[in-house]
């Protein structure tokens, strides 16, 4: 009798911890936020920030909303590092647009964008890092800018997208 009472103890305190175990993996997940790049243009450098800001934002050395992000990538030839194939920022009115419709979903309302999904590329503004220039990415110079690097190298590998470890 002793000795089921010891089994039944073991065993609720093994669920309990595996429980426990389980609830506290599943808040890291759910707390995570994946890392990307984005670009201070004042300060010319990259930064890592949370993949769902929405750019511009606060760069790294002040106050200013001038953190862009950075697509970075990676060729598959030996001895070529990471670069930065292009910038990117969202226009005031699609950036105030995601906000909005965020605070609506996190307080269990709704808001009607007034950016629809086949116009946001229009609001979606990309540039080469040597140049001062923004382009809506639906332009063909904006099309260009975002689809320029993926060529294949003479081994026929493309380069690839790299995020922040």
């Amino acid at each position: 009798m002793k000795s089921d009472s010891i089994k039944i103890f073991a065993i609720v305190l093994l669920v309990g911890f595996a429980i426990w175990k389980f609830t506290q993996n599943s808040k890291q997940v759910i707390d995570s936020d994946p890392k990307i790049y984005f670009f201070d243009e004042s300060a010319g450098k990259l930064f890592k920030g949370p993949q769902s800001s929405i750019p511009p934002i606060r760069g790294i050395d002040g106050d200013q909303l001038d953190g862009v992000r950075a697509v970075v990538i990676q060729s598959n030839q030996e001895g070529v590092s990471q670069q930065i194939a292009y910038l990117e920022k969202f226009s005031p009115q699609l950036k105030k647009d995601i906000e909005m419709s965020r605070k609506a979903e996190e307080s269990g309302g709704f808001y009607e964008r007034v950016i629809g999904r086949s116009e946001s590329k229009a609001h979606i503004l990309v540039r080469k890092p040597n140049s001062d220039k923004w382009y809506p990415m639906s332009s063909n110079e904006g099309n260009s800018i975002s689809s320029y690097w993926q060529i294949e190298d003479k081994d026929g590998n493309m380069p690839v997208i790299v995020n922040p470890k």
